[in-house]
């Protein structure tokens, strides 16, 4: 069986695999985290500027921080680039709080960085540095983060050039340096769990460390390794499930998937946990923040 680590690096291998793939249908080479050229969109952790924002201030448990810049918005929230009020430039993720919410990935990101920061720092090059942050049952209607300032992500820097794919130079580089992220994750007893360029980010033009790539964006992340550096002990899976993975991982790449075997082992744990797969649906019931997944 293959473990949680071994799928997340071979992620990155995987894609990384699918850019070299792409380049045979071209000769174009780019150079080494080209500005040259701006990016279609920006994502949370891009250091330019989408536009001015109004005079706004969050208040750390450290020291204030005044927004000079917003970086990007969504439903989540938002990202501002701000300045502390005991100097520096950073970038603050802001994310709103809702009723009946009993937990933010603002939290797990909060986790993550402060595991790091018990780290010596040649075990944490590739994460950003926890700068401050609200506190978690706050009564204020957002909550925040501030971190280091980045530059643009992967998937940003690809989408900046017409053919949308880097030189073996750079793949091959980004792909170490985003292997030594993951493992700095790993270590930290922590599953990312959303491998993807979009998460991968270089370091803010002109810092001295504008090359290196950082993993960010911990949202879904998981803690999978205890205080002593142990497994925790995994979610229970049916025994089907485990069935149809060993049976799709013994698959080669030009054999037919038994897409009805497969249905019909998720049928057989559904009547086991009589399940009877007719309506009503979660979504169609009126408590919609309701955990219960069977009657």
């Amino acid at each position: 069986m293959v473990s949680s680590e071994q799928k997340e690096v071979a992620r990155v291998l995987d894609f990384v695999a699918e850019e070299q793939s792409d380049r045979l249908q071209s000769t174009t080479s780019l150079p080494l985290f080209s500005t040259s050229n701006r990016p279609t969109s920006t994502t949370m952790h891009t250091a330019s500027i989408s536009s001015e924002a109004s005079v706004q201030s969050f208040q750390g448990a450290t020291q204030e921080f005044l927004v000079i810049a917003d970086i990007a918005s969504g439903g989540y929230g938002a990202v501002h680039k701000v300045r502390g009020s005991k100097g520096g430039v950073f970038a603050l993720k802001l994310e709103k709080r809702a009723p009946k919410r009993d937990h933010y990935k603002l939290q797990m990101e909060v986790r993550v960085l402060q595991a790091a920061d018990k780290a010596k720092p040649e075990e944490r090059q590739h994460l950003p540095t926890l700068i401050d942050h609200s506190e978690p049952h706050s009564s204020s209607s957002s909550m925040f983060i501030v971190m280091t300032l980045l530059g643009k992500s992967l998937g940003d820097i690809k989408r900046a050039y017409r053919k949308r794919i880097f030189s073996p130079n750079t793949a091959y580089y980004c792909a170490i340096q985003s292997i030594d992220a993951i493992k700095e994750m790993h270590d930290l007893g922590f599953l990312h769990r959303d491998i993807k360029p979009a998460n991968f980010v270089v370091g803010a033009p002109g810092s001295k460390n504008a090359n290196t790539v950082y993993v960010v964006d911990y949202g879904i992340a998981r803690k999978f390794l205890d205080a002593k550096g142990s497994m925790l002990t995994p979610r229970r899976k049916e025994s089907e499930f485990c069935e149809v993975i060993t049976y799709l991982n013994g698959l080669h790449y030009v054999d037919k998937i038994d897409y009805h075997w497969i249905r019909e082992m998720v049928r057989r744990v559904a009547k086991r946990r009589n399940c009877n797969l007719r309506e009503p649906y979660d979504w169609q019931k009126k408590n919609t923040h309701s955990r219960t997944v069977s009657r």
